[in-house]
């Protein structure tokens, strides 16, 4: 457990740089300590005739700036390396004004007593260039001067960045990709759709003592936005602190599987009975038990840092504070491959055995894991506040590759992007410091969405000063962030984001984010989860959700991290399935098997073209589907599963279709209850129309016989209700023993129902003397058997082809589908008719 501590003994007094009060700040970048921010490669765009406020900064040094040392018209860029050696930053070509420039170490405010790294005036002309030494990920201010306003106001400072790219070999910086995202739905849960997995900091004996909570968030049960929603929430006996201990990061995981990791940043932390500090549980999707699937090698008790899944590689990406690493692990628990930040090392499975114990340093200590294509993005946890900040770097986010199955590519280190300083307007917080980012998420843009969580030591957190930002990037591999489209908790008290961010891919849809004080006002206090519509707002416009719905009492720096299901396209699901035509069950000669054959509906509703469809389910077969041709967005493909079970037993299976590059799509499931196979079973089903040509349905099948009796009479009842009729609705047939066989129809059926609807009738079986009996239902969906119907159309779509060819040839010689003539067999008179009849 950590101890507490009292933030007043860890503030750091900083005296700040005043400007001169006479003047009024006209726009960012007129102050040193409010520049313009710029990654890597880039063009910065000034109008200098904003920059009117002096700069008081008493830096002037004549051997940099022969024609005005005193700069009396400046700008500030707060600028971050992409590369390891030389960056050339030039005004040349890009303005008529006398320029001059000075890069100085971290984004500061230089004085008299800094020297600058390089300076130039008049290099070429009156504009001028400069080439400095620069370390990837540092930051620099970049002092920019003009004389006068003569030739124009505007000007533009080009960066061009002629090092090693980070932690690279001189390889182009690769691009982000896009990607769908990754998170099954839980059976145990019971929620269908959408859903959020939220982790929050208890207390021995608090009245709820859940370190984990499921909520779903179908649209049907929120509030009024701005107002506190309570939806149906789930939550496991055993998702408690004395099981768990204090968790921060959870996962949902392509299968269904939830997971949590041990944590060590609240203040008081604590292990649970399952596992220890360094601990991952598995939360398992289908009964909710938790099992500790890993526990990381944490002596000091530092903890882990946050957690994502991958559906492309099966595998759990997790970073641990102790060792500095991030670990692949695979769905047994068993690590995959380690990857150390700090040298780019790729250490294999084993990870560092020579690590030693305590916190991974700042500046090497990995928190945010988040997958996205080919690559693996995460943050370096650099500084917090107020006694920890780095006045040389800001947070940062970095990427590196991973290979065809989901390992450390060695030597593809990338850093993308640092954090712009966080205006937090509090005498405590420094000027030029940001706080950890906690998780980071792609949303459906192709954009980072990052969270920062406020830190004033390894373990103590912070509320009030933590960012949510959106992050995305550009053609040319620079990233723009945007600091201000999302506030996190009440306006006005400061930035609440408690570090934990998701996105969901629904048309329309919102950015979920862990946060404090999203609700704070009469007596309500509401700390949790608040769901901002995209492309932004605030708690007013938002979904609020109380962790442990209780609003009388706030859970101030108590609230956790957060993931959510992939559901994609319009609101609701993004594929419908049920089951059609009646489910069969699967007979030897001992009887029934504990099999069954269940055919499916599968509509695909996700916006993209699927190529496969997963079962991953040990109940059914084939567990993979190829969708050959592939399915259309709003397309129908029917697929028989075969299924294991007990009579009665309600089966769901779950269903995840994937794209055509092998990128998972959306989530579903097919619920269905399986059969007694105590009375009979039919097969061989076939159902056309009928060859008088008067709209009727003509059905046949083989019945199997599945009681202890022998069967001689058949009756056939229509629906009560319906206006159908059958005909014959009765059939003397010889003695059928149990578990035999024997062939029904053609029977005709004559019904208003439209084709396209599902309809049935009832099948009783009576023995000998008519006392022993029993029903079945056969469903069947009703074909397309107008009286204006295409003659010798026996698949109903309109024109006779192949494959009405087809279906007569495979009944040839019975009485099946095909039996247009009507003299009760298929033969060369009915192929004679069919092929007569050839075409619409």
């Amino acid at each position: 457990m950590n101890a507490y501590m009292n933030p007043s003994t860890v503030i750091a007094s900083m005296a700040l740089l005043a400007s001169s009060p006479t003047f009024a700040q006209a726009q960012v970048g007129d102050l040193c300590d409010d520049p313009i921010y710029q990654n890597g490669q880039g063009i910065v765009a000034i109008d200098m005739s904003q920059m009117v406020v002096p700069s008081g900064t008493g830096w002037q040094d004549p051997d940099c700036f022969d024609g005005d040392p005193s700069h009396p018209i400046d700008a500030y860029i707060c600028w971050t390396s992409d590369v390891d050696g030389l960056v050339e930053i030039s005004t040349c070509g890009y303005t008529e004004m006398n320029t001059q420039l000075a890069l100085f170490d971290g984004c500061i405010c230089p004085d008299e007593g800094i020297a600058p790294n390089c300076c130039s005036d008049d290099s070429c002309g009156k504009q001028t260039v400069i080439r400095c030494d620069v370390v990837c990920g540092e930051r620099y201010t970049l002092l920019v001067s003009v004389t006068d306003l003569a030739g124009g106001p505007g000007l533009q400072v080009e960066f061009s960045p002629i090092g090693e790219p980070c932690g690279s070999t001189g390889g182009d910086h690769e691009l982000i990709s896009c990607e769908d995202c990754c998170g099954a739905v839980p059976e145990v849960t019971g929620f269908g759709g959408l859903q959020a997995i939220a982790s929050q900091w208890r207390i021995p004996g608090a009245a709820d003592p859940h370190v984990v909570h499921v909520f779903d968030l179908d649209p049907s049960g929120y509030s009024a936005p701005g107002s506190t929603s309570t939806p149906s929430t789930y939550e496991h006996p055993d998702w408690t602190l004395e099981s768990l201990g204090s968790v921060f990061g959870v996962a949902m995981s392509g299968d269904g599987t939830m997971y949590a990791a041990a944590t060590s940043i609240y203040a008081f932390d604590y292990v649970g009975s399952l596992g220890g500090s360094g601990s991952i549980y598995r939360l398992d999707g289908t009964t909710g038990q938790p099992t500790e699937l890993i526990e990381l090698p944490n002596d000091s008790n530092a903890g882990l840092g946050n957690i994502a899944a991958s559906c492309n590689y099966g595998l759990l990406y997790a970073s641990n504070f102790e060792d500095g690493l991030i670990w692949a692990i695979d769905e047994f628990g068993s690590p995959v491959d380690t990857y150390r930040h700090s040298d780019a090392q790729v250490l294999g499975p084993a990870g560092d055995p020579d690590d030693q114990p305590g916190y991974a340093p700042l500046g090497d200590r990995v928190w945010a894991v988040q997958p996205v294509g080919e690559r693996l993005y995460y943050s370096v946890w650099v500084e917090d506040g107020p006694s920890r900040a780095d006045p040389l770097r800001n947070n940062e986010v970095w990427s590196v590759a991973l290979d065809g199955s989901g390992q450390f590519v060695p030597g593809s280190r990338q850093f993308e992007f640092s954090t712009p300083d966080l205006d937090y307007n509090n005498s405590n917080w420094p000027d030029n410091c940001t706080s950890p980012i906690a998780d980071i998420s792609q949303g459906p843009d192709c954009c980072l969405y990052i969270a920062e969580r406020g830190m004033g030591s390894n373990t103590s957190s912070y509320a009030h000063r933590s960012r949510l930002i959106v992050a995305c990037q550009n053609e040319d591999g620079s990233w723009s962030l945007d600091t201000d489209s999302y506030t996190m908790g009440v306006p006005g008290l400061n930035h609440s984001s408690a570090g934990g961010v998701a996105v969901d891919y629904l048309n329309d849809g919102s950015v979920w984010g862990t946060a404090d004080a999203v609700v704070f006002s009469g007596g309500n206090y509401t700390y949790g989860i608040q769901g901002t519509p995209r492309p932004g707002g605030d708690p007013s416009n938002s979904i609020n959700i109380d962790l442990d719905n209780d609003t009388s009492e706030g859970d101030k720096s108590g609230i956790g991290s957060i993931d959510i299901t992939c559901i994609m396209g319009e609101t609701g699901p993004c594929m419908t399935a049920v089951t059609y035509d009646s489910i069969e069950c699967v007979v030897d000669d001992a009887g029934p098997t504990g099999e069954y054959i269940v055919h499916a509906e599968i509509t695909n509703l996700s916006g993209h073209v699927v190529q496969y469809m997963a079962v991953p389910s040990a109940q059914a077969s084939p567990t993979t589907i190829v969708f050959n041709p592939p399915l259309n967005p709003g397309d129908t493909a029917y697929v028989d599963f075969t299924v294991t079970g007990d009579p009665l037993e309600t089966v769901c299976l779950p269903l995840i279709l994937i794209d055509v590059e092998g990128d998972q799509c959306c989530t579903g499931e097919l619920c269905f209850e399986l059969p007694e196979c105590d009375c009979a079973v039919f097969t061989d089903i076939e159902v056309g129309c009928s060859s008088d040509g008067n709209g009727n349905v003509q059905i046949s099948f083989t019945l199997t016989n599945l009681t202890p009796d022998v069967i001689e009479h058949i009756f056939l009842l229509p629906q009560i209700g319906s206006n159908d009729t059958i005909t014959p609705d009765y059939i003397d047939i010889p003695a059928l023993a149990p578990y035999a066989s024997i062939a029904v129809g053609p029977i005709t059926l004559t019904s208003t129902m439209p084709s396209g609807d599902q309809n049935s009738f009832f099948v009783s079986l009576h023995s000998q003397t008519l006392k022993e009996c029993c029903t079945e239902e056969f469903l069947f969906t009703m074909p397309d058997c107008g009286l204006n119907s295409t003659f010798g159309d026996l698949n109903g779509d309109g024109v006779v082809d192949g494959m009405d060819l087809s279906i007569l040839l495979a009944a040839w010689g019975t009485s099946g589908p095909g039996d247009l003539d009507g003299d009760g067999i298929v033969s060369g008179s009915d192929l004679a008719i069919l092929l007569a009849a050839w075409g619409p």
